[in-house]
């Protein structure tokens, strides 16, 4: 019985990280400035954006979602413009920022 409660406290827990170090506005704000929209695509812009020279060759990259919500996360250039990646400004893992994106649907694929 103390292990469920336990389990039930960590995810607990987690959910408070999640919600603390990365709040659903403050992350659809940056994500918005940085990649000039409310959800990421893949088509030609978007990937000409992040430097592939076709929407295939982004895809051939990123086979699926969290393929792309990782390269996302740790982007530090779009249109030629440098910034603070997600990871590194939100100070979260490659992979918890990830799960993130997904989580806020700010991604598709």
């Amino acid at each position: 019985m103390q292990s469920g409660n336990r389990n039930r406290i960590e995810i607990e827990a987690d959910k408070f990280a999640t919600f603390f170090l990365m709040p659903k506005k403050e992350i659809e704000r940056v994500f918005e400035k940085i990649f000039k929209t409310k959800k990421f695509k893949i088509d030609q812009d978007s990937a000409f954006a992040l430097g592939f020279e076709s929407e295939e060759a982004l895809k051939k990259k990123c086979k699926t979602l969290r393929e792309l919500t990782r390269l996302l996360a740790q982007q530090t250039l779009f249109y030629s413009n440098p910034f603070m990646s997600l990871v590194e400004r939100f100070k979260v893992s490659v992979e918890t920022m990830a799960i993130r994106l997904e989580e806020l649907e700010l991604v598709e694929y």
